[in-house]
């Protein structure tokens, strides 16, 4: 912590300060250890005056009081619920995605996640306008997939056209650019007016077994890691990611 300085408050002079100095109170956090009518006669301070720095150093210290109430409406107001896209899963979930979290969606081959992922991904840019990115390392997701199945959604090649450009592929042959991708996420040629809901990483098992098969040491810590990051950026940027 800071040390104390002439000129903190009106009160708190050079002179001040070294009676101060002299019984070992250097900064805030010794100050507010001492009693303050214990370190009136220690210094020869007055009470007055050690009151007020006292005052002036919660101002600027003491971090305000936050109610559990004010914090929850706070998270309700900054975050959206995405749907699905498909009204029964909507309702398993209880109205759909909410922001700021991370979803892992699991299942054998050929069970529906991509085609689950591909939906939420055109949903989320058709009925809300939100922009969604789509990491897909095994390349199975094309623009051409994307644009045959929002056309059977939508009538209007224009609105068509618009909404299928708020759905960014986004192609990564390792995690390490995986990593780099989820970093930059404020990269103008990524993110587009800042509108990005979703974040889809599809087959990530694709991306980390290679981790495993070379018996890497560090491959639970680079999974922690790569957890702790989806997290972070999710609350900071109120994004849905799924993986």
């Amino acid at each position: 912590m800071p040390r104390f300085t002439a000129g903190l408050c009106p009160v708190m002079t050079k002179e001040v300060m070294e009676k101060l100095n002299a019984v070992n109170i250097k900064n805030a956090f010794d100050f507010m250890l001492k009693d303050p009518e214990e370190l009136a006669k220690e210094t020869s301070v007055s009470y007055k005056d050690l009151q007020s720095i006292r005052r002036v150093i919660h101002a600027h210290q003491a971090a305000f009081l936050t109610s559990g109430t004010q914090l929850l409406q706070e998270a309700v107001h900054s975050s959206t619920i995405i749907s699905t896209g498909c009204n029964s899963l909507d309702q398993l979930l209880g109205g759909g995605l909410m922001t700021g979290e991370v979803l892992e969606l699991c299942g054998n081959s050929g069970t529906g996640k991509t085609t689950i992922c591909t939906r939420l991904a055109l949903h989320t840019a058709i009925i809300m306008g939100f922009q969604a990115i789509y990491v897909d390392p095994t390349a199975s997701v094309t623009s051409t997939r994307l644009a045959n199945s929002l056309e059977t959604l939508m009538t209007e090649k224009e609105v068509t056209e618009e909404a299928l450009s708020l759905v960014k592929l986004v192609y990564v042959a390792s995690i390490w650019e995986l990593f780099d991708l989820i970093s930059n996420l404020n990269n103008a040629e990524i993110v587009k007016n800042d509108k990005i809901k979703v974040l889809i990483i599809n087959s990530l098992p694709f991306l980390l077994a290679p981790l495993f098969s070379n018996a890497n040491k560090q491959s639970l810590g680079i999974m922690n890691q790569l957890s702790s990051l989806l997290k972070t950026i999710a609350a900071e940027k109120q994004v849905t990611k799924i993986a």
